[in-house]
C-alpha cells in the first residue's frame, strides 16, 4: 500500500477560491524565497495538482500509487511543504511535523474497530481539472447619455501666466509705390578731398595678346651694278639634308621658330614681325640696314 500524506494550510493564491494549477514540494531544510522562484533546491518529493483554494486555506493529500512518498521522508521529525504556483512566482511555505502526523496516525489504527451497520457518508467528488478560460464576450451596447449636470460656479480668475517667447517674424510685405520725386536741393559745398587711399596690390600679368598683322614690306632697294658674269660651272650633287635645327624657347615671339641646320641663326622683327632667318654676317648686316632705312 502506498503511503500518503495529508497537509493543510495557506494557500499561495491569497483569499481567491476555486481550483488552481500548483506543485507541491517536500524538502528537508527550508530553501529561501529566491531559491524556491528559481526552483534551485533539493526537493525529497513532488507532484502537480489541481488545487482546491477556499478562503485562503487548502487540504490536499500527498503521494498515489504512481508517485507515493518515499520512507526517507518519513525518517524525518520535520520537513519542509512548498506550494507553487505553475504559472507565477506566487508560493507558500510552511513546516510540517512527520512524526506527529505519523504517531496520530498510529494511534488511530490501533484504536479503531470497524463500525457495523452504520452510515457511510459518501464523501464529495473532487473537482475537475479547470478548464481553459474562454474568448471575452461580445461588447454590450453603451447605455444612453446622462442628461448634463448644473453648470458650475466660475472659478477663480488664475494668476497672469509667465510671458510667451518672441514669435516668429512674419513675412516682408510688399513693396511700396515709389513716392514722388521732391525738387533738387541746393547744390553743397564741396568737401575736403580726402587722403590718399593705400596704393593696391599689382594685378595679375594678363595674357600675351595675339600676334598682330605683317607689316608693308617695304620698298626695293637700288639695283646695284651688274657683275661680270661667269662661266657656268658644273652642278653639284645635292647633298644630305641636314638634321632639324633647335626650337627657339625662352622669347615669346619666337616661339615655335627654330635654328636652320643647327647654325647659329638670327632673325630681324619689327611690330612683332620677323623676317627670315639668316645664318651668315652679311645677311643679318643687310636686314638691319633696311630695318634702320624705315
Amino acid at each position: 500500500m502506498s503511503k500518503k500524506i495529508e497537509v493543510s494550510g495557506p494557500s499561495p493564491f491569497g483569499s481567491s477560491s476555486g481550483v488552481f494549477e500548483a506543485e507541491i514540494f517536500i524538502t528537508a531544510t527550508k530553501p529561501s524565497d529566491d531559491n524556491i522562484s528559481n526552483q534551485k533546491f533539493d526537493s525529497l518529493w513532488k507532484d502537480t495538482f489541481h488545487l482546491t483554494a477556499s478562503n485562503g486555506g487548502f487540504f490536499e493529500t500527498l503521494g498515489s500509487d504512481n508517485n507515493p512518498i518515499p520512507d526517507k521522508v518519513f525518517r524525518y521529525d520535520s520537513v519542509w511543504i512548498i506550494v507553487k504556483d505553475q504559472f507565477s512566482a506566487s508560493h507558500v511555505l510552511f513546516e510540517f511535523d512527520v512524526s506527529e502526523k505519523v504517531k496520530n496516525i498510529e494511534s488511530s489504527n490501533a484504536t479503531s474497530k470497524p463500525s457495523i451497520n452504520k452510515k457511510q457518508i459518501p464523501l464529495r467528488p473532487r473537482p475537475g481539472p479547470r478548464g481553459y478560460i474562454g474568448p471575452p464576450g461580445e461588447k454590450g451596447r453603451s447605455g444612453n447619455i446622462g442628461p448634463p449636470g448644473d453648470k458650475g460656479d466660475k472659478g477663480d480668475k488664475g494668476p497672469v501666466g509667465d510671458k510667451g517667447e518672441k514669435g516668429d517674424t512674419g513675412h516682408t510685405g510688399d513693396k511700396g509705390d515709389k513716392g514722388v520725386t521732391g525738387s533738387s536741393g541746393d547744390k553743397g559745398k564741396t568737401g575736403e578731398t580726402g587722403s590718399s587711399g593705400i596704393q593696391g596690390d599689382k594685378g595679375i600679368q594678363g595674357p600675351i595678346g595675339d600676334k598682330g598683322d605683317k607689316g608693308v614690306t617695304g620698298p626695293i632697294g637700288n639695283k646695284g651694278d651688274k657683275g661680270t658674269q661667269g662661266p657656268v660651272g658644273d652642278k653639284g650633287l645635292t647633298g644630305i639634308s641636314g638634321p632639324q635645327g633647335e626650337k627657339v624657347t625662352g622669347i615669346p615671339l619666337l616661339e615655335g621658330q627654330r635654328t636652320v641646320v643647327e647654325n647659329p641663326t638670327a632673325y630681324v622683327c619689327r611690330e612683332y614681325v620677323c623676317d627670315l632667318p639668316v645664318t651668315e654676317p652679311d645677311q643679318l648686316s643687310n636686314q638691319m640696314l633696311q630695318l634702320c632705312s624705315h
